[in-house]
């Protein structure tokens, strides 16, 4: 909150903190102005919404957690229309909806404090139908349709499904979430002109981000370095490194100078990494390390030279070979996290809200030699941004086309260099752009995994990836596979699948085993069923497991080039409210997992109450195009079609299948090499 308020505001009338309970049921009314976007918040952002609210409650539930700022323009009639925070104020709108019905079936949350919406929009009927619909109750399948705003149904059901999966943490997290999260509501003047101040918003510059401070901080601890010389060549270094690792988007090796690539991605390669310790990696670069340059006369900068200083562009960068072409699954700040829990192998909160926390702890507990805790950090943050770029998978928008990719880059001559598959020696015989091939494999399971979990926080599967590639003394392909599939088996078997699950630092960090999969335990294959479902890589594991099995055959292409996209809505195949008079089915077979299949939210508003023969001559054109969603639905398709019905014996038989593979995947062992 700002220290300092302009003459004609003050902080007492102009800025007040809200208890998320008391602005959700405040007696004023709040506006979404039309020049406002539509509501757009989807399972990235709501997921990662809960769950900061859930971490915070876990790890500090008697303090504040302050959710951020509604800035709102009170209007002659007293209503305040909403300028930045909509998005939120939505969201936990729709939230209080779907705990209003949940309060139904379980009598301890208290929801008898809120009657009706406190937010309005103004000329959206749709928006406003919506809200006064899911207010009332209405079951969604009625909603699905082109009278009401199917984002705001899309958000309301995404809340809902998270909500749920909370199980006996519900309580707790919604007394946590209206008794101690607060949101700070922030009024502009009423004589500010709005066309002014959104060209001001829209114009400011970037504030200075918590990565930065964190860079900052750790400049500060080089100073106790006593020889002046030292001193400032690690602190270029650390520049340098910082730098060359920050754009997440960018290959690392395009942070150094050509002839610094060399010494430390390997002589006539750049797809190495050469150094083994901070020392080694120092000696690499000791020439630029020592040579005086622009970029050496900012890196002793304290934190209140670069507050007061916009950051300038380093020299050092050959801008002609920079890339823009790939698309990170992780920004920066978060990155961070990740190389801090990989180097000290602690069980460090993987929330970027939580950076500065998780740095100071870390200089903290080596308070005896804080330097080398800043080398040690240094050293493997080049090295894991070395390895992310590698072998994690990026998003890669070239000729005209978008796609996932596994790609690194090589050297060929000065003049010639490009991106290539990171695994693509003599056992891989595919193209660059095939379906065949170890690099494929390890691609498809990377990106099963990440479209699961999709959420810049608490990404588990990556944190895994880079603590087993930062201990791997030599990767190959098939080391690497084997340690995914036995970390995709990890969470699906001993998380998703299980009685007791495991939490993730102790599967990865302690390599906490998992039971086989037990398709007989009625408990276990309960967490199958609709609206039990914990996480889509449940889905999407199988997905995997499917592909795998095709691309032996290598006669169906609908196998061998499916690739994963996001898809989050789950589908009854045969449809909870049939249209047209057919029947429904009991529960036992409708919910179970041999009815349900995994696809995208606009699909699954289309077709949710077709029969299925209906949808399956939606997907023909799909099928054709070799672009389906879901391998298990083709399943369910070729059931169906050798059937000519779906019905409790086709679901109960896909089923039974399904499980089956899931058994056998769950018995394979890791072969530790």
């Amino acid at each position: 909150m700002p220290e300092k308020q302009s003459s004609n505001v003050t902080a007492s009338n102009k800025i007040q903190s809200y208890k998320v309970k008391a602005l959700l049921s405040d007696a004023n009314r709040y506006l979404v102005p039309m020049y406002q976007r539509n509501y757009a918040w989807g399972e990235g952002e709501i997921n990662q919404l809960i769950q900061d609210v859930l971490d915070y409650q876990q790890s500090k539930p008697d303090q504040t957690y302050y959710i951020g700022t509604l800035v709102v323009f009170e209007r002659k009639d007293g209503s305040f229309e909403v300028i930045d925070g909509q998005q939120r104020f939505t969201t936990l709108t729709l939230l209080v909806f779907a705990l209003k019905r949940l309060a139904e079936k379980h009598p301890s949350i208290d929801m008898n404090w809120y009657h009706e919406p406190n937010l309005n929009f103004e000329s959206r009927q749709k928006s406003t139908d919506t809200f006064a619909s899911l207010i009332q109750g209405v079951a969604l399948e009625h909603l699905k349709t082109d009278d009401y705003n199917l984002d705001v149904i899309n958000g309301y059901a995404l809340l809902e499904k998270s909500l749920l999966a909370l199980g006996d943490k519900l309580e707790k997290f919604c007394n946590y979430l209206f008794e101690k999260v607060e949101i700070a509501r922030v009024s502009v003047p009423k004589d500010t002109d709005l066309n002014h101040y959104f060209e001001v918003m829209n114009n400011r510059g970037e504030q200075l981000e918590k990565h930065e401070v964190v860079k900052a901080r750790l400049m500060s601890v080089l100073n106790d370095i006593e020889d002046q010389g030292e001193q400032e060549k690690h602190k270029l270094l650390l520049s340098k490194v910082w730098d060359a690792t920050a754009n997440m988007e960018r290959y690392v090796q395009y942070g150094f100078r050509p002839e610094e690539r060399h010494k430390v991605f390997s002589k006539d390669d750049w797809g190495q990494f050469t150094p083994s310790n901070y020392t080694e990696l120092a000696a690499c670069i000791d020439k630029a390390a020592t040579k005086k340059s622009e970029q050496s006369q900012d890196v002793s900068l304290t934190l209140n030279d670069i507050l007061a200083k916009p950051p300038r562009s380093s020299s050092s960068t050959d801008i002609s070979l920079t890339s823009e072409r790939f698309n990170s699954v992780i920004n920066f700040s978060n990155f961070l996290l990740h190389v801090l829990r990989v180097l000290t192998e602690n069980d460090i909160a993987l929330d970027d809200k939580r950076l500065l926390e998780q740095f100071n702890d870390y200089l903290n507990e080596n308070s005896s030699d804080k330097v080398t805790a800043v080398k040690d950090f240094v050293f493997a943050l080049l090295k894991c941004k070395y390895l992310f770029d590698q072998y994690i998978i990026k998003r890669e928008f070239s000729d005209g086309k978008d796609k996932w990719s596994l790609k690194k880059l090589h050297f060929y001559n000065k003049d010639s260099q490009s991106y290539i598959n990171t695994f693509n020696d003599n056992e891989d015989l595919d193209s660059e752009d095939g379906f065949e091939g170890s690099n494929r494999q390890i691609l498809m399971l990377l990106s099963a995994l990440h479209v699961s979990m999709p959420t810049l926080v608490y990404k588990h599967w990556l944190n895994g990836a880079l603590f087993h590639l930062f201990s791997m003394d030599e990767i190959t392909p098939r080391k690497y596979l084997k340690k995914l599939e036995h970390l995709a088996r990890q969470f699906v078997y001993g998380r998703f699948l299980c009685k007791f699950p495991s939490d993730y630092y102790s599967m990865i960090f302690q390599d906490e085993s998992y039971f086989a999969f037990d398709s007989n335990n009625q408990q276990v294959v309960e967490k199958l069923r609709y609206g039990v479902i914990e996480n889509n890589l449940v889905f999407n594991y199988l997905d995997y497991l499917l592909w795998c099995d095709g691309i032996k055959n290598k006669k169906d292409d609908v196998i061998t080039q499916f690739e994963f996209t996001f898809r989050s809505s789950v589908e009854h195949f045969y449809p909870q409210h049939p249209l047209d008079g057919h029947r429904v089915l009991a529960a036992a077979d409708l919910h179970c997992f041999g009815n349900l299949c995994l696809i995208s939210h606009s699909k699954n508003s289309k077709l949710s109450n077709l029969q299925p023969t209906a949808k399956r001559d939606h997907f023909k054109a799909a099928i054709a195009d070799k672009s389906l969603d879901t391998l298990k639905l083709y399943e369910m398709i070729k059931l169906m079609n050798t059937a000519n019905e779906w019905t409790e014996t086709q679901i109960t038989t896909h089923e039974q299948a399904m499980l089956t593979i899931l058994v056998n995947d769950s018995k394979k062992e890791l072969n530790d090499e």
